[in-house]
């Protein structure tokens, strides 16, 4: 099952929230994969701390996708290496994912 991308949290200015809930989404998640006995994308959550467990600064957090096995095990994450910020021609005028999010550092294979 493939979940898409801020599955957990679409509203803007939510990401902190949700991100303050990070684990008990997570764990809904594995429970979830295991109850129905599948492997589950989660596209991607707001997540307070980097994958070495340090938190992020600057009250930003990270766009996390997570690979769960239907064992209830996270078997990968990806932090979003390459972040949306634009200029654009609509009336929202520019869209900034840094100002939120703290890009990712590693790819994931």
């Amino acid at each position: 099952l493939v979940l898409p991308e801020n599955c957990a949290c679409f509203a803007a200015g939510q990401q902190a929230n949700t991100a303050a809930r990070f684990d008990d989404i997570v764990q809904q998640l594995q429970q979830l994969a295991a109850k129905h006995g599948l492997w589950l994308v989660a596209g991607s959550i707001p997540c307070p701390y980097r994958p070495n467990g340090q938190p992020v600064d600057g009250g930003r957090v990270r766009s996390s996708s997570l690979l769960i096995s239907p064992e209830a095990k996270t078997v990968a994450r990806y932090d979003k290496i390459h972040l949306f910020d634009v200029q654009v021609g609509d009336s929202t005028g520019s869209y900034q994912e840094s100002a939120t999010f703290e890009p990712g550092d590693a790819v994931v294979v």
